[in-house]
Parts: structure tokens; sequence; C-alpha cells
């Protein structure tokens, strides 16, 4: 997602990324990162499944994705309402399945990076964790099946 020329976005390699580090920092008692970056692996992992499933596309300035309409596709929680109106009246049933019920990542903020970090109890880091798995799973599948490339 940089803006920098020859970069291109890596969605699935991030998410994976992010959320390996994520369970690592849980691991060690560092659960304000790890909840962090699991919002960002869950994130990525919808983002890939928008670029290489659900036809979003990247901007060549770089960015965040874009639907075909040019409104991007921004950070969670608001990413999670924004892939079930995506998906919605497409072959993108299996991801609606994946979405449906309460947003996980309802009560995370991208702008928790900037607060103290002691309102991040372990149970909610790992509650995000655990949901960022899901996706990833549902990004692995539909990569083996060739949905994204």
């Amino acid at each position: 997602m940089s803006s920098l020329p020859g970069r291109q976005s890596a969605f699935g390699a991030a998410a994976r990324r992010h959320y390996d580090d994520a369970v690592h920092l849980c691991e060690h008692s560092r659960h304000a990162s790890a909840d962090h970056l699991s919002g960002f692996a869950a994130e990525c992992a919808l983002k890939d499944l928008l670029v290489g499933f659900l036809g979003a596309r990247v901007p060549e300035r770089g960015g965040p994705p874009q639907d075909q309409a040019g409104t991007s596709y921004g950070h969670l929680p608001q990413l999670w309402s924004q892939v079930q109106v995506t998906a919605g009246g497409r072959v993108g049933a299996q991801f609606l399945s994946l979405l449906a019920g309460d947003n996980p990542f309802g009560d995370w903020d991208v702008s928790d990076r900037y607060a103290d970090g002691s309102a991040i109890t372990a149970q909610r880091a790992w509650q995000h964790i655990r949901a960022a798995n899901r996706l990833l799973t549902v990004q692995q599948k539909a990569r083996l099946r060739g949905a994204i490339s």
C-alpha cells in the first residue's frame, strides 16, 4: 500500500506476517501490539479477497484498494461492512457466510496505536487473533481454489 514507485501491495503476504507477529507478541504478553497487528492481519486478508476475487483494484499511485466507482476500502471496523456489501449479489457467497453476524472487530480501532495499551486485555487480543485466523483460512482456501492469484 505504499505510494513509492515500484512497490506493489501484497495483501496476502502482509496478512500472514501481521498475524504471525500478533501471535508471537500475544504469547509474550504484548497484548496491545498483538491486538493492533491482528486487526491489520484481518484488514490485509479482507483486502486480498477484495482485490483477488471481488473486483477491487489498487490504484497505480498506491494506497488502499478501490471499487470500480473509485471508492476506497479503508480500515476496520468499517471495512467489514464494505466487504459485506461488495460480496453481496456476487460469487462471494462463501465470504458473506464468513462475515455474517457481529463484526468481531467492531471494537478494534486503528487509532488505538496512539493509546497507552492498558485497555487491551489478553482475552480481547486472542479473540481478534482467532477472528483474523478465520479470515486467513478463507483467504488461503480462495487462493488454493484459484480464486486469488
